[in-house]
């Protein structure tokens, strides 16, 4: 289950989760600036290869995979408080 291979979020109220054994994608509301910014931190050092930074008026992403060939993709509005958490293991190559 690839939700378990993923650094934990544990602010805010979950309102949203799909979860399978290669894909996930959790939404959260209510989350704090501060906390978003401490798990974007988290993200960022376990999740380098590959990585993408945007910022586009009040949403801030980021995109990184690991050594594992696990993706992922975290979004949160400063204007909402919204996050988006979304992460995909692509298949291995025999």
């Amino acid at each position: 289950e690839i939700a378990k291979k993923i650094p934990e979020f544990k602010d805010g109220k979950i309102t949203s989760a799909v979860n399978s054994e290669k894909y996930a994608l959790i939404i959260i509301e209510d989350v704090d600036e501060e906390s978003f910014k401490d798990y974007y931190e988290k993200v960022k050092s376990d999740f380098s290869k590959d990585s993408y930074d945007a910022k586009f008026e009040s949403t801030i992403s980021y995109t990184g995979s690991n050594d594992e060939g696990i993706t992922m993709i975290i979004s949160y509005s400063t204007s909402d408080k919204g996050l988006s958490i979304q992460a995909s293991q692509a298949e291995k190559n025999n």
